[in-house]
């Protein structure tokens, strides 16, 4: 299994709001160019990073009142059945000449354990991408292009994202650690540094702002102190980078009691779209 907060994938036709944790999308390009859409690479054998968030608080290398305090967001989504959140991100691509793009995008996310999601997602700058995951099988749909690719996957959420981090070659998005059902598996796998750095006050919320560390990535979340234990802010820094790329979810809405429509997670392709293969990942067990 992949640690699903490390991985920064080059830009491809597949660019996906949560699968993950997906799509927000990204801007072609290789190298210097690329978006993070994703943070969902092995981090073992790599060496702590000095980290931003480590040299913000002086406190112990792991404060576990950071980690109690982030349990409490996976928990609580695990136990709601349905859930529907509405999220704007906003990201920077660094381009091979150095400058900085920012690029935005809104998506919904429907999800509904232990085996069925869709996520819709459009960019400012048109690109539009649908996700739809329903037992066993996995769709996606570039709107814009009209090209979709599916996949066959194991029936549960957990198992799905295990096998498409491990075995395909998808740049899969920062949105997609909400999906997991336990924090061990997402936020808090390989982390270097936990910090509690203070309660504040975020988009109108009293919340505790929380920041952690691992290989290549920082990341920050804001949880409100008082109700449900849902995040109103997500940011990350990919430190292996030397201009710092960042990015930064908001959340709009989360509804934990939501009417689902029927059909909401049967993949409506249109007719006349192009369909594309997935490749594996070069270092994938070939004979999963």
């Amino acid at each position: 299994m992949r640690d699903s907060l490390s991985n920064q994938g080059t830009s491809r036709w597949l660019l996906v709001l949560c699968l993950a944790c997906a799509g927000i999308g990204a801007c072609a390009g290789t190298g210097a160019n690329r978006v993070p859409t994703s943070m969902t690479e092995e981090s073992q054998n790599q060496k702590p990073l000095n980290s931003p968030a480590g040299q913000a608080t002086d406190v112990r290398p792991i404060d576990q009142r950071a980690v109690a305090e982030l349990k409490k967001m996976p928990a609580f989504l695990a136990s709601n059945t349905r859930v529907v959140l509405k999220v704007r991100s906003t990201w920077e691509s660094i381009q091979e000449s150095g400058i900085k793009l920012q690029f935005e995008a809104d998506q919904e996310l429907v999800i509904q354990r232990p085996n069925q999601v869709y996520s819709s997602s459009m960019r400012n700058d048109g690109a539009h991408q649908k996700l739809w995951y329903d037992r066993n099988t996995l769709t996606h749909l570039n709107v814009k292009d009209n090209v979709y690719a599916q996949l066959l996957v194991p029936e549960t959420i957990n198992e799905m994202l295990d096998q498409v981090l491990d075995r395909y070659d998808l740049p899969t998005p920062p949105m997609l650690d909400f999906l997991y059902s336990d924090a061990e598996t997402s936020f808090l796998s390989g982390i270097t540094q936990a910090v509690y750095v203070s309660e504040c006050v975020q988009d109108g919320k009293k919340c505790h702002h929380l920041a952690f560390s691992k290989p290549r990535v920082d990341y920050q979340i804001w949880i409100p102190i008082a109700g449900e234990p849902l995040p109103v802010k997500y940011s990350i820094t990919w430190t292996d980078e030397p201009l710092l790329p960042w990015f930064t979810a908001h959340f709009l809405d989360w509804n934990t009691e939501p009417v689902i429509p029927d059909g909401s997670f049967a993949a409506a392709v249109p007719a006349n779209a192009k369909r594309t293969e997935v490749s594996l990942r070069a270092d994938a067990d070939q004979d999963q």
